[in-house]
C-alpha cells in the first residue's frame, strides 16, 4: 500500500543548477584552452611561413615552441591558482584577464615576422594566459560537486580535448582550403613546406581564430560562478586567532593568523550533542619544494606525456614529407589528429574522472602507464 503522507517539497533534493551552469562555463573556457593541442595541427604551416621568411629557419624551431608553452603554461597555473586562493580574486576576473593576455598574445603573434617575437607572444603571453585559467576552472566546479569531483573534471576538461578535435578542421580550412600538399623540399633539415599560397594564409588563420576564442570565452566567462563564502572571526587551539573561515571540498577551512590553513570537518551526534571536529593541517606552498610527493608526480607526468608529445608534434611534417615514403594527404593527417588528441583525448576524460571517483587514482594511472 502506498503511503498517503505527503512529500514536503522544501526537504526534496534539489538539483544544484547554478553549479552546472558554471561546470558549462568552465567546460566552454576548456574548448579554448584545449587549443594548446592545435599547435601540432598548425605547426608545419607555422613552419612554412616563417621558412619563406627566412629559409635559414631551423626545424628545431617546433620543439622550441612545445617547450616555452610548457613552462608559460607552469607558470600561468601559479599565477590563477594565487589570485583566486591566496589573493581572493573572483573567477570571471582571473579567467576573463588570463583569457585576454592568451588572445592578446596569439592575435599578436600573427603580425610578427622573427622567430623572437613570435616565441614571446605564442608561447609567452599565450601559454601564461591559459595557464592562469587552467585549475581556477577545475576548482569552480569542485567547489560546487566535492563529492564527485572526478566526474566534474572529466567533464570539464573534455572540452580541452573536444577544443583540439573542433579547430584542427577550422584551422587547416583556413590556412589550406584546397587541401594543397607542401611542395617546397629543404634537404638540409628533411623538411618539406607548404607554398606561399597556404603559408602566406597563416597569419589570417590566427587571426580569425581569436575572434572565434573570443566568443566562446565571453559566453563561458559569463556563465561560471563560484561558490559563496562564508567569513568570520574565531580561535583555534593554542590560542592562534583565525583571520577568516571559507568552506572548501565540504570542510570548513580556517585561515590564521600565522598563515597557516586548517581544515575541519563538523560532524554532530545528534541535535543537542557537541560538535565533533576532524582536523588535518594543509601544507604551505614552500612544502612542494622539500616533499617527495611533488618529485614523484613531476616524474610521472614526464614519462606519461613524452611519447605522445613526440608524435603529435612530428607526426604532420612526416607525414607530409614525401622524399621516404608516399605523401599522406594534409586533410587525413587533420582528421587523425582531431579524432586522436581531439575525441578520443575528449571523451576518455568523461570516462577517465567516472571511474576515479569509485576506484582512485592509484589504480586508474597504474592502469593507463601499463597501457
Amino acid at each position: 500500500m502506498q503511503s498517503d503522507i505527503p512529500i514536503n517539497p522544501s526537504t526534496a533534493p534539489k538539483r544544484n543548477w547554478k553549479g552546472i551552469i558554471s561546470v558549462a562555463g568552465c567546460f566552454l573556457v576548456m574548448i579554448y584552452l584545449g587549443c594548446f593541442f592545435l599547435w601540432g595541427n598548425i605547426s608545419i604551416y607555422v613552419l612554412s611561413y616563417f621558412y619563406e621568411i627566412d629559409p635559414t629557419t631551423s626545424y628545431d624551431f617546433i620543439f622550441l615552441v612545445d617547450s616555452f608553452l610548457v613552462l608559460s603554461n607552469w607558470i600561468g597555473y601559479n599565477v590563477g591558482t594565487y589570485l583566486l586562493k591566496n589573493r581572493r580574486w573572483h573567477p570571471k576576473l582571473v579567467i576573463g584577464l588570463g583569457c585576454a593576455l592568451s588572445l592578446g598574445g596569439v592575435f599578436l603573434s600573427s603580425y610578427t615576422r622573427s622567430l623572437g617575437l613570435y616565441l614571446a607572444c605564442y608561447c609567452g603571453m599565450n601559454g601564461i594566459g591559459t595557464g592562469a585559467c587552467y585549475f581556477v576552472a577545475l576548482i569552480c566546479g569542485w567547489e560546487y560537486f566535492p563529492d564527485t569531483k572526478g566526474l566534474v573534471t572529466g567533464v570539464i576538461l573534455s572540452g580541452y580535448g573536444f577544443g583540439a578535435f573542433i579547430f584542427a578542421q577550422v584551422s587547416t580550412k583556413l590556412v589550406n582550403p584546397t587541401g594543397a600538399q607542401p611542395t617546397i623540399y629543404d634537404p638540409v633539415n628533411d623538411v618539406t613546406y607548404f607554398a606561399p599560397d597556404v603559408a602566406d594564409r597563416v597569419p589570417y588563420m590566427l587571426r580569425t581564430l581569436v575572434c572565434i576564442w573570443t566568443a566562446i570565452v565571453v559566453v563561458g566567462v559569463a556563465l561560471i560562478t563560484r561558490k559563496s563564502e562564508r567569513k568570520e572571526t574565531a580561535e583555534v587551539d593554542a590560542g592562534v586567532s583565525v583571520e577568516e573561515t571559507i568552506m572548501s571540498d565540504g570542510k570548513q577551512v580556517n585561515k590564521s593568523s600565522n598563515g597557516s590553513y586548517i581544515a575541519q570537518s563538523v560532524k554532530y551526534s545528534d541535535a543537542s550533542g557537541p560538535v565533533e571536529l576532524e582536523t588535518e593541517q594543509i601544507r604551505g606552498i614552500t612544502y612542494c619544494f622539500y616533499s617527495i610527493r611533488t618529485y614523484q608526480f613531476f616524474f610521472m607526468l614526464i614519462i606519461s606525456t613524452i611519447f605522445g608529445t613526440l608524435f603529435s608534434y612530428t607526426y604532420k611534417i612526416y607525414g607530409e614529407n614525401g622524399a621516404q615514403h608516399p605523401a599522406i594527404s594534409d586533410g587525413l593527417l587533420t582528421w587523425a589528429a582531431s579524432i586522436g588528441s581531439g575525441l578520443v583525448n575528449g571523451l576518455s576524460r568523461i570516462v577517465i574522472g567516472t571511474i576515479l571517483d569509485r576506484v582512485g587514482f592509484k589504480t586508474i594511472i597504474t592502469i593507463l602507464m601499463l597501457i
